[in-house]
């Protein structure tokens, strides 16, 4: 490992570092840092950010290493961090768990209800994510349907799937 690849390591460790530490800080009693779209704004701008900058680094010193070092590195720390942030925060099961325990059928059945509630706007926020994202639209009556996009991103993520599990079985 030459100087400047490790210097590169140790300087997107220090920013990750940085990173997690301000949003312990500061941005996780803000509002919007309780929203999924901001929590993965807020890690694909710093993720932007690094490559940006590893990029430089490479155009000045030649060393690709470093910048694939500072895009697994980040990319690591993110997707770590969103899927621990995102089961902490979104625990769906862990909630229906803790609602139902101790319950009279009187008591049960207003907890059930309630989280039909939350099932129906988690399914609702979900849908409009994907929406902005054009990837779905609203065909006939009240039907949902792959945009082009759409196609060609559950296309990818069916060929990921693919190298990782092989071919589907025939149903």
């Amino acid at each position: 490992m030459t100087d400047a690849t490790l210097i590169a390591m140790i300087g997107t460790l220090a920013y990750v570092v940085g990173h997690f530490l301000a949003y312990v800080v500061v941005f996780r009693e803000w509002a919007p840092f309780r929203q999924e779209r901001w929590i993965f704004l807020y890690h694909f701008v710093s993720f932007l950010m690094a490559i940006l900058a590893a990029l430089a680094a490479a155009a000045v010193t030649g060393q690709v290493a470093a910048l694939v070092g500072a895009a697994a590195v980040h990319g690591i720390y993110s997707l770590s961090f969103l899927e621990l942030w995102s089961l902490a925060q979104g625990g769906f099961s862990l909630s229906i768990l803790d609602r139902l325990k101790n319950q009279d059928a009187e008591g049960l059945i207003r907890v059930l209800a309630e989280l039909e509630a939350i099932g129906a706007r988690k399914n609702q926020d979900r849908t409009s994510g994907l929406a902005l994202l054009g990837l779905i639209r609203r065909s006939s009556g009240d039907r949902l349907e792959l945009t082009f996009m759409g196609h060609v991103v559950s296309s990818v993520l069916a060929g990921l799937t693919w190298t990782v599990h092989g071919p589907r079985p025939k149903p």
